[in-house]
């Protein structure tokens, strides 16, 4: 997988220079090389995707995946059973809670003040 390290390395050398191509192209109002850099930029951009996608693919570990799996079922249930004692906690919880990598992220809203019996 280097080696795909390396290709992508090569690809992205690739787009900087076709940045500079058409600026030239550009200049000379040449619309024909224009389309032509347009289309392997779109190529080399899609290639570069679908890299990072596999790597990120490969990336998840299965354990990881599970347990992530199992604690996002645990809080959609948690704010679940506090919905059907406080709605406007829940409602803030499901705006304020998102699923960042592993498993979430709390922004506070700090406009609101929250009492506890």
């Amino acid at each position: 997988n280097k080696s795909k390290e390396r290709s992508d390395i090569e690809l992205r050398k690739r787009l900087l220079e076709l940045v500079t191509e058409r600026e030239a192209a550009e200049q000379n109002n040449d619309i024909a090389q224009i389309t032509l850099i347009d289309e392997e930029t779109a190529q080399i951009e899609r290639k570069l995707k679908r890299h990072t996608v596999a790597r990120k693919r490969k990336q998840r570990d299965p354990m990881n995946e599970k347990a992530r799996k199992g604690i996002s079922a645990t809080i959609y249930r948690a704010i679940a059973e506090i919905e059907n004692q406080n709605a406007a906690l829940a409602e803030h919880l499901k705006a304020h809670l998102t699923p960042v990598r592993f498993p979430y992220r709390y922004t506070a809203d700090t406009s609101k003040t929250w009492e506890t019996e």
